[in-house]
């Protein structure tokens, strides 16, 4: 008894419940002598005896539904099993046999009768039941409920990744449709190469828009217009043909006079050193020629030609103003005939029963559809310098050349070509032959002539469509395996959930069951079991 400070009445013990710690169960049994330490030993003879009894349970029913629950495992079977299994075989006929001093005559129920015995003995039963209830809640349903959280985050990883790799596979689709579209192709995986090959068939189409372009009056009249120039500029002093013009621009008037035709109808490309004949037609070098040497040296071709300096006969006097500059046109040209050019161009005109030794178009191959391109800028530079020249304020340059030649016996014939022309003609010209270079420089025409020319380059976008499904098939293949092994994980899922909602009843009741029998030895006293064994 005992009294609380300033109250005027006592509270019996009986009365304080008593709160024990599941995990200090055991402890609190042996320091309290209410079993003994040596309890693990002295309960193996016990187990021995369980194991061997049960093998002689009738084969009834109820029996086996109760002894299901353990499986092979009988270890597990306790104290409060027992007497669940002694209180069926008293519910049976094995009850009625006694002897004269009233004690059971069945074996049966004498060796459960003893094995009940056994446990009560130092209270053998509270000790092991205290370890099971520690065990169980410490290792084996915390070990489960580990299992399935785990369980379940890597299936919400799964799922995860699954739309990641759902998005790589939409990706590369996307890209390989995109890479489809931009070649023209439909994107057959299977004829991936000979969609490609087939894209050469379009470069005729193509090269025929070209030459519709090139065909066209403005570039007609610009080719016109810078052969009379040169013509005009020369005066007939050198590289005269047997009609006495120079021939300009060879490549281009060729396609505008032939179009673009394949060396099997009327022409024969020939890639070869050869030896020129003396030059039908100049080449004008745009560059800036030092007139304070004697000479200068071109290297043209792995050729070396010395060209003499041109003697522009123009004195300025540093202390003068500038006013008036005079510059004597009257330029001389030697014609150089020893000239080798290797990979040289030779056009000849062929009968239609002649064959060539290859089928190739003139603009898609490669030697003369760069010169055609160096034609083609060879004129727009000459356009360009005259438009400058024609939108200046004075127009010294036309008043120098063409004054003297306006009228008279000395007339050259050159000039009313020349004089006709305007700045908005020449306009019209520059922006076609743009028009005409970007079509012929574009990505697609190189894309076209890459294919038509290269065989590795033709593998390399073969193995970059390969490299997308590829790509799309191990995205997919993952997406399976993540499927597969989220199910795999479901499934471990659903067998843990019924075994550990098992163990946690058979927790609660071990729980409830130790309480009451320590109740029994602490008669008119609550015993509580506390901690985490509560929040299973």
């Amino acid at each position: 008894m005992f009294k609380k400070v300033g109250e005027g009445f006592t509270v019996a013990e009986e009365s304080i419940p008593i709160d024990i710690h599941y995990n200090k169960l055991l402890d609190w049994l042996i320091d309290r002598k209410k079993t003994t330490i040596n309890w693990k030993k002295q309960l193996q003879p016990i187990k021995n005896k369980i194991k061997s009894a049960v093998q002689e349970l009738p084969k009834n029913d109820d029996f086996q539904l109760f002894l299901k629950q353990f499986g092979e495992d009988y270890s597990q079977i306790n104290y409060f099993h027992v007497e669940k299994i002694f209180e069926l075989l008293k519910k049976s006929n094995e009850s009625e046999e006694k002897t004269l001093f009233g004690q059971y005559s069945s074996k049966r129920m004498k060796d459960w009768s003893d094995i009940t015995k056994l446990y009560e003995k130092e209270n053998l039963f509270l000790a092991e039941a205290a370890s099971m209830l520690s065990s169980f809640v410490n290792f084996d349903i915390s070990n489960m409920k580990k299992t399935i959280d785990q369980s379940q985050k890597q299936i919400s990883d799964l799922t995860k990744k699954q739309a990641d790799w759902a998005r790589s596979v939409q990706t590369y689709e996307q890209r390989y449709k995109q890479s489809s579209n931009d070649l023209g192709i439909k994107g057959n995986a299977s004829d991936i190469r000979n969609e490609l090959l087939e894209l050469v068939n379009e470069l005729p189409e193509l090269f025929e828009s070209i030459v519709s372009l090139i065909r066209e009056p403005s570039i007609e009249q610009a080719v016109l217009y810078y052969k009379a120039f040169i013509n005009y500029t020369l005066n007939f002093n050198s590289n005269k043909t047997s009609t006495g013009e120079t021939e300009v621009l060879p490549s281009l008037n060729h396609v505008i006079k032939n179009g673009n035709y394949t060396s099997g109808d009327k022409i024969s490309i020939k890639s070869e050193e050869i030896e020129s004949t003396p030059s039908k037609s100049i080449e004008i070098d745009w560059t800036v020629i030092d007139s304070s040497k004697p000479e200068s040296s071109v290297n043209i071709e792995n050729s070396s030609i010395t060209q003499p300096a041109i003697d522009w006969d123009v004195s300025v006097d540093k202390n003068e103003e500038p006013s008036g500059v005079s510059i004597n046109w009257d330029l001389e040209i030697t014609s150089n005939e020893d000239i080798h050019s290797e990979n040289s161009i030779e056009v000849v005109e062929m009968s239609s029963g002649q064959k060539s030794s290859t089928q190739e178009s003139y603009l898609s191959n490669i030697v003369t559809r760069n010169k055609f391109i160096d034609d083609l800028l060879e004129l727009r530079e000459f356009l360009l310098q005259r438009k400058e020249e024609l939108e200046a304020k004075e127009n010294i340059i036309t008043i120098n050349l063409f004054q003297s030649h306006a009228s008279g016996s000395n007339q050259n014939p050159w000039t009313s070509i020349i004089q006709q022309q305007t700045s908005d003609n020449i306009i019209s010209a520059i922006d076609l032959i743009n028009e005409i270079l970007d079509n012929l420089e574009n990505g697609k025409m190189r894309l076209l002539l890459e294919i038509k020319h290269s065989k590795r380059f033709v593998d390399r976008l073969v193995n970059s469509f390969q490299h997308l499904i590829e790509c799309i098939d191990k995205s997919n293949k993952s997406i399976k395996f993540a499927e597969s092994k989220k199910e795999e994980l479901n499934s471990s899922i659903g067998d843990i959930y019924p075994k550990l909602e098992t163990l946690i009843s058979t927790t609660k009741s071990l729980k409830s069951n130790i309480e009451k029998s320590l109740m029994k030895q602490y008669p008119g006293r609550t015993v509580n079991i506390i901690g985490e064994v509560n929040n299973i």
